[in-house]
């Protein structure tokens, strides 16, 4: 039994063609051209893709409808073109601009990788994801935080649970921002549009808070080192060589006192006759009075007033702390704050779902 399994074994390997060394390129056993051609619809824009290039996205082939159609309301229609060329290439690609095609216009490239990479995680296409995280840090560079905000807003609340990417990015670019700027977080312009996404501007405040909330843990761990450096006494070390003492002069030996003569004898000093009593001084008549001076009017004050200091110059519109938003000033000086004020915040922050800080400013 065991020498015909192995006969058959060898009858069949027999059979089987042979490889050839010179063929070297793909050979599938199907073509993906013979497939029906997917017409997919996004915005006002429609584009043809072979159904065989949707087998590596499942979620994407999943929405294919009645007479072979796609239409994806949930993509930004100006990233289209991006979409369907990376599932032909596996490549990143934007068009230009159409009014001035030879302007790079940063902030519009960098809106387009975000709408890029939210469009990536809705539809699992792993490729894409990783080419718009890689452009959203290239451009994030060279644009303002704001207009990194006004970008990051528009798709915050649409991202799937798994988002996470997103949110550091934000923080790491607010910390920056921080870091450069002290006063940026009072600038009217980094809160423009919170009210039309409440989600984002939760989050966004929850940044600030801890951005605010390390910086003061860190002041304050440097001052307690600066203290402790000043108590602990510098240690120095004991010399081992010994001075040699220095020898003593020897005391000079005094001279002898020389022997002086005997002063003369001078005569006595003559008597001087004593002078006689002047007359005295005549008396003169006494000075005449004259009229008293007339009084003048003072004179005008003429001081010049002291100029006024300018204002400190900040990067975007400034605004003073009651023109922030009500949010946010609920956590201003809040280490200076009384017990009456503190709690009556604490309680408005707890209605509103916001982190509160303990006594000291500091988060949980």
């Amino acid at each position: 039994m065991a020498k015909k399994g192995t006969k058959k074994k060898s009858l069949k390997k027999a059979l089987e063609p042979r490889e050839c060394s010179v063929i070297d390129y793909n050979q599938p056993e199907s073509s993906l051209y013979e497939r029906p051609v997917i017409k997919l619809r996004i915005g006002q824009k429609e584009y043809s893709i072979l159904e065989g290039y949707l087998s590596d996205y499942p979620r994407l082939r999943s929405n294919v409808g009645f007479h072979s159609r796609i239409t994806l309301s949930d993509i930004d229609e100006d990233i289209g073109h991006t979409f369907v060329h990376f599932i032909y290439t596996r490549e990143y690609e934007t068009l230009k601009p159409t009014p001035n095609p030879g302007i790079h216009d940063l902030p519009r490239e960098f809106r387009r990788s975000v709408q890029v990479y939210r469009a990536a995680m809705v539809y699992e296409i792993h490729g894409l994801e990783v080419l718009a995280k890689k452009y959203i840090q290239i451009l994030g560079e060279s644009i303002p935080i704001f207009d990194v905000l006004e970008a990051t807003r528009m798709i915050f609340s649409k991202l799937p649970d798994n988002g996470i990417w997103l949110r550091e990015y934000i923080y790491t670019k607010l910390k920056k921002a921080f870091v450069l700027d002290e006063t940026i977080f009072t600038c009217g312009g980094i809160y423009q549009g919170f009210a039309e996404d409440r989600p984002f501007e939760k989050e966004l405040m929850r940044m600030m808070a801890d951005i605010y909330s390390d910086t003061i843990s860190s002041l304050r761990s440097e001052g307690q080192r600066s203290q402790q450096e000043q108590i602990i006494p510098q240690k120095v070390e004991p010399s081992t060589e010994y001075p040699v003492p220095e020898e003593q002069p020897s005391e000079p030996e005094c001279p002898l006192e020389p022997e002086y003569p005997p002063e003369p004898e001078y005569p006595p000093e003559p008597e001087y006759p004593v002078p006689e009593e002047q007359p005295p001084e005549p008396e003169y008549p006494p000075e005449p009075e004259y009229p008293p001076e007339p009084e003048y009017p003072p004179e005008p004050d003429y001081t010049v007033s002291e100029e006024q200091p300018f204002g400190k110059m900040v990067s975007g519109p400034s605004v003073s702390i009651t023109e922030l938003p009500e949010d946010i000033r609920l956590y201003i000086n809040w280490t200076n704050l009384g017990i009456e004020e503190r709690k009556r915040r604490k309680k408005i922050l707890k209605q509103k779902n916001f982190p509160v800080p303990h006594r000291d400013g500091t988060f949980s």
